[in-house]
């Protein structure tokens, strides 16, 4: 009889054991879904590649400290020195901020990828062939290029709001740039 039961304790630690191994064996291989937007920033050769002029169509937005968000349309250089940039102000509040501005200013790519997304539900077609189609509605020409520009005093956390907000609105023409020195010196008459 204890013989009987020695094996019996064997066989259950072993089979604890060999469902244990097979348990960290499984979550090794298998690790949990991200619960995170992964950030990719375009190539800035991309803007090439879809042909547009971004002089006229773009939009540079500028991060400051306290949360102060700058935006102005159309490219600027530094070769225009003597005209600074007509910086507006608008804000991460929900109401009348940042994702209405970027709506209003992108309706044309987000209106289409809506259309499609419910056209997708209707007609159920392949994700190969919406993915073709959304990066289609992206790449026109007439898609806004947003400009996204910090300064020393802007948090890394305001960034990845600018950038979440440009993923949530499918907004994918958009390229981290350098501050030029005169768009610096027009922030510094806005916010001295």
């Amino acid at each position: 009889m204890k013989m009987k039961f020695g094996r019996i304790i064997i066989a259950a630690v072993t089979s604890v054991i060999g469902i244990a191994c097979l348990f960290s064996f499984y979550i090794v291989n298998n690790p949990k879904k991200k619960n995170r937007l992964d950030i990719t920033f375009a190539d800035k050769s991309i803007l090439h590649f879809w042909g547009t002029d971004t002089s006229s169509n773009c939009v540079s937005f500028l991060l400051t400290k306290d949360k102060r968000i700058f935006y102005y349309c159309g490219k600027f250089s530094d070769a225009e020195k003597q005209t600074l940039p007509q910086l507006r102000e608008t804000s991460f509040e929900k109401k009348n901020g940042l994702s209405d501005l970027l709506q209003s200013i992108d309706s044309f790519v987000i209106l289409r990828i809506k259309k499609l997304e419910d056209e997708k539900i209707r007609n159920n077609f392949a994700d190969s062939t919406y993915k073709k189609k959304k990066w289609a509605i992206q790449g026109d020409y007439r898609a806004k290029t947003i400009l996204i520009k910090t300064d020393s005093g802007a948090m890394y956390n305001e960034f990845v709001r600018v950038v979440d907000e440009l993923k949530l609105l499918n907004i994918s023409k958009f390229v981290n740039v350098d501050i030029s020195e005169s768009e610096r010196l027009a922030l510094r008459k806005i916010t001295e």
